[in-house]
């Protein structure tokens, strides 16, 4: 009795596995360098749930396990423009959605100002 479920939780658990795909990419800057710790979501088909995230390695490497289903991809970092890729297919064990380029986003300022403030308080020796 003990072996036989035994197997069916080797069953199980073996067809639980095969239900999972790896996605995997790199995240670059426009002229290919890699971003560190960029912030990769992947939504639901609609955008409006969040399914799961994770965030790039020091090289610009992500990696995460999904269930096969269709999700958006969401890329963002500070002092980028944040990029959506819409209908990722996640089929299979292993999906290399390859490389994103990220732009920076740049803002000008018309003017800006700085102040200074001493301390009410001094001390010496």
């Amino acid at each position: 009795m003990k072996y036989v479920f035994s197997v069916i939780v080797l069953i199980f658990f073996s067809f639980n596995a095969f239900t999972q795909t790896t996605v995997k990419g790199k995240i670059l800057d426009s002229v290919g360098k890699p971003i560190p710790f960029a912030l990769v979501s992947f939504l639901d088909k609609t955008g409006e749930e969040l399914i799961s995230s994770t965030v790039a390695d020091e090289v610009g490497f992500f990696q995460i396990t999904l269930d096969p289903d269709t999700y958006q991809m969401v890329v963002s970092f500070m002092g980028f423009r944040e990029l959506l890729v819409p209908d990722n297919k996640v089929l299979g064990q292993v999906l290399d959605l390859g490389q994103f380029k990220l732009e920076e986003s740049v803002q000008e300022l018309s003017e800006y100002q700085v102040e200074g403030k001493s301390f009410a308080i001094q001390q010496a020796i």
